[in-house]
């Protein structure tokens, strides 16, 4: 397979978009797409078991192939919503195969049997999410013994794995999900990715550039904070197109 970036991405974007122009008419292309990115989530029909921390996720590359791919939940979002945005019933089975990928990405269950062990990952077990299962941008992974290394949570990672696990659970009142909007809570930064150290990376920014428009821009964050506290309390409907 070729390693084209960014295929799945443009096409979950294009639904989303046909959808909110005309559903109608667009409606042929918008099954093809939907039925592409089905076909490209990470299961059996491509060689991988429950039991592969990529399972359930969606490539990121063209390529499905164990040596070249990647999966993480910037992707798997934005995959999401397009399945979402184009009717896939909530009992399809690509809702239950995201759900184990978003389990192991997710900072949420200590797992260690050891008491020492366990004590040191409480610390880490905060809520939020990491970029997938064996990665985060913060930093690399922190070992709690031989068998277990845990990738820290940060903002942008925690906010995509919200609003995908809202999308596969149907609704946001899971304890996964409070889990993660208290992650949100407490580390909220309007100058900052949350987790990460200043000046460290690409993607460390907040959306506050600069004082001479901070006004403006907290009048936009208030308006944004009030949507998204109005959607977040109302369930997700998915349309049952069967």
């Amino acid at each position: 397979g070729l390693s084209i970036g960014h295929r799945s991405y443009a096409t979950a974007a294009a639904i989303c978009a046909m959808q909110r122009d005309n559903p109608e008419e667009h409606k042929d292309a918008v099954a093809r797409m939907r039925d592409w990115l089905l076909a490209r989530q990470v299961d059996e029909d491509h060689g991988y078991s429950p039991l592969d921390w990529r399972y359930g996720g969606f490539p990121y590359y063209e390529s499905l192939d164990s040596d070249r791919l990647r999966t993480d939940l910037s992707i798997n979002s934005w995959v999401i919503e397009g399945l979402q945005a184009a009717g896939v019933p909530s009992s399809d089975p690509c809702w239950r195969k995201m759900g184990l990928f978003l389990d192991l990405t997710q900072n949420y269950a200590v797992v260690s049997e050891d008491p020492d062990d366990a004590a040191a990952e409480a610390d880490w077990r905060d809520g939020g999410f990491a970029f997938s299962p064996r990665n985060s941008k913060v930093r690399q992974g922190v070992p709690i013994s031989s068998s277990l290394l845990i990738y820290p949570s940060y903002g942008s990672a925690t906010a995509d794995g919200l609003r995908t696990l809202i999308a596969v659970d149907g609704h946001a009142s899971s304890p996964r999900a409070t889990a993660a909007l208290q992650w949100l809570a407490r580390n909220y930064d309007i100058e900052g990715n949350p987790g990460f150290s200043r000046e460290t990376a690409p993607w460390d920014k907040g959306i506050r550039e600069g004082d001479d428009e901070a006004q403006l821009i907290d009048e936009r964050v208030d308006k944004a904070i009030a949507l998204c506290t109005e959607v977040i309390e109302q369930p997700i409907r998915f349309v049952n197109v069967d």
